[in-house]
């Protein structure tokens, strides 16, 4: 049977936040819950799959029943990663969209600070022809 340290992990499996602090063998918190949270379900879908096997006599109709098992596993997978790639466009496209209103926004308040500087030079100039022209 595979160990948790014998699978091969994948960083965007799971929430992966580098932790501050790390234990005495240097392996970070967000590790220790990723694998754990990783580990119980395995442990889940093991326990499932063995309940599921228990009641059935025959090899074939095992072997039937695994194969339905990761023919499912892996249309979920498939339609997950399709998921995973579009919120990944999306989630760029956005980032575009936020940059280029930063952008627009700083442009904007540029120009109204310029049209406030050249407001108040107006101001005193007009208050300057009041004092020579009367």
């Amino acid at each position: 049977m595979e160990t948790l340290l014998d699978l091969p992990w994948r960083t965007d499996c799971c929430f992966f936040t580098p932790s501050l602090a790390t234990s005495g063998s240097g392996v970070a918190f967000a590790d220790v819950v990723c694998y754990t949270t990783a580990e119980r379900e395995v442990k889940r879908a093991n326990r499932d799959l063995s309940s599921l096997l228990s009641n059935i006599e025959s090899p074939l109709s095992r072997l039937d029943v695994v194969q339905k098992k990761y023919t499912d596993l892996l249309a979920e997978m498939r339609r997950l990663d399709r998921d995973h790639v579009k919120n990944k466009k999306r989630a760029e496209l956005l980032q575009k969209e936020r940059d280029a209103s930063r952008t627009e926004l700083s442009k904007m308040v540029a120009m109204k600070e310029k049209m406030e500087k050249l407001s108040r030079e107006l101001q005193k100039e007009k208050q300057k022809l009041k004092v020579i022209y009367p």
